[in-house]
């Protein structure tokens, strides 16, 4: 039995069936949304907790052995259902006890396994110096669970240029170990890794897994690159009357180079992350609605490192920028201003978020090019009023907690709302569903895309010879698709390769031609099995036509029957 080879393996104390342990680990943020859309979520079966790579391959190859899927979980902070059980009876492997921090500050770098938070590592590379490549997820968030395998984006200009994921070290669906780039060599040749080469021995191995969802893979570590902060930082917060303005005076920021990370939110968002549910519960509204008129409608957070004498210059030049759009600095009491400090780093985020409102919420984001930012924000909030979307506690219009991240120096940019609803009223519920509905095409109207793509959403908006691919490397990586099921697509048990039913197609034709000329050239000489052949293959063939094109993959066995 697998539970008891499991216990075996990790000792007692690291295995449970017990409901009420597995109950956790089965629901989230989005559980309500998932329920509505597909009837039902998965539970888990078993919980495990390994505590270094070799005991994650061990487990992994057990639940090969019974057919068991598997979901990692690390930290549990992300929303999108990414952590929780995909098919009933599932593995959870829990990563947290595996919090291993290497630093190379000679190579700026940090090697790092799953269950390392945003906060914790930064805590560790605040003695060397180092900062860390991104500010998103939250103090409490994890590094690989977010941002590696769920594509979480960051918004500094350190790691948001380029991708700081280097090497990393996987146990693939069969329980094998796997490291990619320059740490790849055989044990026996090449004791002493070296984990600083990203592309050393072929492709890209490495970006295969990158917001894979662990479809591919459990990530059990990653080296990524650091950056040095310098003597001096400062975060400048500014108040704008809209997001045009916000945007034309981050996009002046942007192109000077100015700021190692750029954020803008609406008041909404600011309003719900610096006062709590308690404060929002026990003050009169006339004190809310003064801390909430004190806000701008827009704020743009921008960080600033470096030399001391050049975040003085950088400060200058923003502050020019800014007046030019009616951008003003944010004053608040000391209370509020801290709290607003907490939420503009790293150190706040998800943490915070989480203390919102006492509601269930959808996050929806995605990477919308500059010129159509103005156009899908107006586009979402048009149908935000056409569904007369009210706040779940005050009942009042609400167009969401909006966010808006300069990326690529402002090229792109990731663009997200949070909307609040509560399941314990039909019609906020309704309404939270419907909206998100309507969220895809007004983010296709407006050449969006999802950094995070899941199930069914892929065969949904994604083109076919897309999906069609990434089916065929799982059905290749993971042919029993045990790992985190249907997460990043779905219809594994489906396949069928587009280039196997072509060229089968293409080779019925072709002796369907060549029959066809026998029987006209000399007809007298061909028999009535040959005759009924060709009927056959064209029976064969127009059934061949109508197969819907969006079931096709690619195969080897196709090209050879062309």
């Amino acid at each position: 039995m697998a539970v008891a080879e499991l216990t075996a393996l990790l000792g007692e104390d690291h295995v449970s069936t017990d409901p009420v342990d597995l109950k956790v680990y089965s629901k989230d943020f989005y559980t309500p949304v998932a329920k509505a859309f597909l009837g039902s979520v998965a539970e888990a079966g078993i919980l495990v907790l390994p505590a270094n790579t070799e005991e994650v391959a061990a487990a992994v190859r057990i639940a090969n052995k019974y057919r068991i899927s598997v979901t990692p979980f690390a930290l549990g902070t992300n929303m999108a259902s990414n952590a929780i059980p995909s098919k009933e009876g599932a593995i959870i492997m829990d990563l947290r006890l595996m919090r291993g921090v290497k630093v190379s500050p000679e190579a700026q770098a940090v090697t790092i396994q799953p269950a390392v938070s945003f906060g914790y590592l930064q805590s560790i590379l605040n003695q060397y110096g180092l900062k860390v490549p991104s500010h998103i997820g939250g103090g409490q968030g994890g590094f690989i669970g977010n941002w590696m395998q769920a594509n979480v984006r960051p918004w500094n200009a350190m790691g948001g240029m380029t991708d700081p994921v280097i090497t990393a070290e996987i146990v693939l669906p069969t329980g094998e170990i796997m490291r990619t780039g320059s740490q790849a060599m055989k044990d026996e040749n090449y004791k002493e890794k070296n984990p600083y080469v990203r592309m050393a021995f072929g492709p890209d191995i490495v970006g295969l897994f990158r917001g894979s969802i662990a479809a591919f893979g459990i990530v059990t570590s990653v080296t990524l690159r650091c950056y040095s902060g310098g003597e001096a930082e400062k975060r400048l917060k500014i108040g704008f009357k809209n997001l045009e303005s916000l945007m034309k005076a981050s996009d002046e920021i942007q192109y000077h180079r100015i700021g190692t990370a750029t954020l803008g939110v609406n008041r909404e968002n600011v309003f719900s992350t610096i006062t709590t549910p308690v404060e929002r519960k026990d003050m009169n509204k006339k004190m809310l609605d003064q801390i909430k008129q004190s806000l701008s409608e827009w704020i743009l957070f921008i960080n600033l490192e470096g030399a001391k004498e050049q975040v003085k210059a950088e400060e200058r030049v923003v502050q020019k920028i800014v007046e030019k759009y009616g951008g003003k600095d944010v004053k608040l009491s000391e209370l509020l201003m801290e709290r607003l400090d907490e939420f503009s780093t790293h150190h706040g985020g998800a943490q915070i978020r989480a203390l919102a409102e006492p509601t269930s919420m959808i996050a929806l984001w995605c990477q919308v090019p500059r010129t159509h930012i103005l156009q899908f924000y107006n586009d979402s909030n048009e149908k935000m009023k056409e569904l007369d979307i009210r706040h779940p506690t005050t009942n009042e219009p609400f167009f969401g907690r909006w966010f808006f991240v300069p990326h690529d120096r402002g090229v792109t940019n990731l663009i997200g709302v949070d909307l609040d609803f509560t399941v314990l009223e039909e019609e906020s519920f309704r309404k939270a569903k419907e909206f998100l509905v309507n969220y895809l095409p007004i983010m296709e109207k407006n050449y969006g895309a999802i950094p995070l793509v899941m199930g069914p959403l892929a065969d949904l908006i994604l083109m076919p010879s897309y999906t069609d691919l990434l089916k065929a490397l799982k059905k290749l990586i993971d042919h029993r698709n045990i790992m985190n099921p249907n997460r990043l697509i779905m219809g594994m048990e489906n396949i069928h390769l587009t280039a196997e039913i072509a060229g089968y197609r293409t080779g019925l034709k072709k002796y369907f031609k060549l029959l066809k000329k026998a029987l006209e050239t000399d007809g007298q000489n061909i028999g009535d099995a040959a005759r009924k052949m060709i009927n056959e293959l064209s029976e064969e063939i127009e059934k061949l036509e109508k197969l819907d094109e969006s079931h096709y993959t690619t195969s080897l066995e196709g090209y050879q029957r062309m």
